[in-house]
């Protein structure tokens, strides 16, 4: 929440000033600690999850569909 937070916040800034037609600074996102060290967390949490969701699908055995629904062959 903190991030996305973040993010509309510094968007709304941004809109802010290019409605008023005001140079926009040279700080951009990858430049404050806090806005970087967010998305770093975000990556590997997501990274993470990713890559322990394909090692437990690789242990699961394959159900057939007519196995799964208890369906009659065709």
């Amino acid at each position: 929440m903190l991030f996305i937070g973040r993010l509309m916040h510094r968007a709304f800034e941004l809109y802010l000033q290019m409605h008023d037609h005001i140079p926009l600074p040279p700080e951009m996102f990858h430049q404050m600690p806090l806005t970087t060290g967010l998305f770093g967390l975000l990556a590997v949490y997501y990274g993470a999850y990713h890559l322990l969701l394909a090692r437990w699908r690789r242990t699961q055995k394959p159900v057939s569909a007519l196995k799964q629904f208890d369906l009659p062959p065709l």
